[in-house]
């Protein structure tokens, strides 16, 4: 049989495509172990990934949701992710002042008191 032209390319282009399909595999196996995770487990591995410091701070939704993956898309709806950070027993509170100027986020609960003033 006689190889045509068209033939060739799309020898060529499919040859040149396989290491990107292996690749792309390999990410995509890696998404869907990620999808399998719940929404509070996923957080509290980001919140303990966080140097000591830096996990009694207060923390962003923004912040939370681009570490995390969602079940049906690439990030979660701001909702569960709400839902998942009270079940882990974070508050959500609004910092007015100077430092805050009304920011919304989550903190840690503890004991009934809230320190929000030094937190910024």
């Amino acid at each position: 049989m006689i190889e045509t032209f068209a033939d060739r390319m799309l020898r060529k282009q499919y040859e040149r495509q396989q290491p990107q399909r292996l690749s792309q595999a390999v990410t995509d196996e890696r998404k869907e172990l990620q999808r399998a995770k719940p929404l509070e487990v996923q957080i509290r591995e980001y919140i303990d990934s966080l140097p000591p410091l830096l996990r009694e701070r207060p923390i962003t939704m923004a912040e939370v949701i681009n570490q995390l993956t969602g079940r049906y898309r690439d990030k979660p709806h701001p909702q569960h992710v709400g839902a998942a950070l009270r079940a882990l027993g974070y508050r959500h509170v609004r910092l007015w002042g100077k430092k805050g100027e009304g920011k919304r986020v989550w903190v840690p609960f503890n004991d009934g008191s809230i320190d929000t003033g030094s937190a910024l």
